[in-house]
């Protein structure tokens, strides 16, 4: 029973209590009234001559008595009734309670905690919802995730990989939120049913939305980041949320094949092999080299590290990479030999003013270790121009003992 309805039910009862206690009193009252007018009479025939006991109209119609048991029975009703007064009142509250944490329940339910949007359960139960009440309706949905956003996580940690979800969230509900429903999907998956549109309404707000810059601020720093979006109609491509959403992700993923960044409509020329097909991320390959993997700030007086893979974290004896950067202090000067350093980035530098091999440079070092002791390594660095981060270099490292155990001599 809905919260309105419970409480117009107590208030009918309450009146209806109320209504009899008036009636009650009025009654006992009216006859309290009429005892009194025959009070003169039954004085005036006691005072003539007294009736023997049995006869004594003052022992049945005295207003005393009368009044008295009254007034006892009034006070027994109004007891009574308050404590069912009261008693109603408590249910009500306990029924506004229960409700209101029913309430609560099914929204954190449907609710993504982290941005406040719906999840996945409340995407499908809002579908729904459209649909029943227009079956003939056509809605577009869209699937739209972060570009390379583990590789955000890992250069910059989870915490800020949430303020970007957030801020995202924060965008789709200033561009898309009068009449969609809105909804992350887990991870940096977010989808959105666009109402009475179809592919080709919402074509071009899709693409600006993705071609725009996205911007958040935190910590007094500015981040970019981008979205690819694919995106189908129902019912032109699709009866069902489950296969409108299979559609909308084959066109997410052919966006990124094709250099992300961009966004692309469901067409039936595209396979779902090309979504299974591609099986893993440019961040899985990094991680799962059986090469020890480095980027850093190509600044001579700024060598921060930005990224390093699994390998070399291994190959540095850390367990994860918070405990590496810790290690070596997030410097990659660090990471060499200290009679080796000077050396060593003064030849890389000159291979790189030099431009022998384009962009490349090549030394050998002897590689720090959290043990306190150092391996021989061979280091293949390049230098590049990041969109965030300016000239970095990418390095990667062999390790020159793992070489001799395992390879010939030959």
């Amino acid at each position: 029973m809905k919260i309105t309805e419970t409480i117009k039910n107590t208030l009918f009862a309450f009146a209806a209590i109320i209504a009899a206690l008036f009636c009650v009193n009025g009654y006992f009252a009216d006859r309290s009234a009429a005892a009194n007018r025959f009070k003169p009479a039954v004085y005036a025939l006691a005072s003539d001559s007294t009736p023997p006991p049995s006869t004594n109209i003052m022992k049945h119609n005295s207003s005393f008595l009368i009044s008295s048991s009254n007034a006892e029975l009034i006070t027994t009703i109004y007891v009574y009734s308050a404590v069912i007064v009261l008693l109603l009142v408590a249910i009500v509250f306990l029924g506004i309670f229960l409700s209101r944490r029913r309430d609560r329940y099914k929204q954190l339910a449907l609710t993504d905690s982290l941005t406040g949007i719906y999840n996945r359960a409340g995407l499908k139960h809002e579908f729904g919802k459209y649909i029943a009440s227009h079956p003939d309706a056509k809605c577009v949905e869209v699937s739209l995730d972060v570009d390379d956003f583990k590789i955000f996580n890992d250069l910059y940690g989870h915490s800020l990989g949430d303020e970007i979800l957030k801020a995202l969230a924060r965008e789709l509900k200033a561009s898309f939120g009068d009449g969609s429903i809105i909804a992350r999907c887990g991870g940096d998956e977010f989808i959105i049913i666009i109402k009475d549109k179809t592919c080709k309404d919402v074509h071009e707000v899709l693409r600006r939305f993705t071609t725009s810059d996205h911007i958040f601020h935190s910590n007094g720093s500015e981040y970019k980041f981008t979205v690819s979006i694919g995106y189908a109609e129902y019912p032109l491509h699709a009866k069902t949320f489950s296969e409108m959403y299979q559609k909308s992700d084959i066109a997410l993923y052919y966006a990124k094949l094709h250099g992300k960044h961009n966004c692309y409509c469901y067409h039936p020329n595209y396979q779902l092999s090309v979504r299974s097909g591609l099986g893993f991320t440019l961040s899985e390959v990094i991680q799962n080299l059986p090469v020890a993997f480095l980027i850093y700030k190509a600044d001579p007086k700024d060598d921060t590290i930005l990224c390093a893979n699994d390998e070399l974290i291994r190959l540095a004896g850390c367990n994860n990479f918070e405990d590496f950067m810790s290690f070596c202090g997030g410097r990659f000067s660090n990471l060499v030999r200290p009679d080796e350093i000077e050396r060593i980035e003064k030849s890389i530098w000159e291979q790189i003013d030099e431009r022998k091999d384009g962009t490349n440079d090549y030394v050998k070092f002897h590689f720090a270790r959290k043990d306190g002791s150092y391996r021989s390594v061979l280091d293949h660095g390049r230098i590049v121009d990041n969109s965030k981060h300016g000239r970095v270099f990418y390095v990667s490292f062999i390790d020159c003992d793992f070489i001799k155990a395992h390879y010939d001599e030959e």
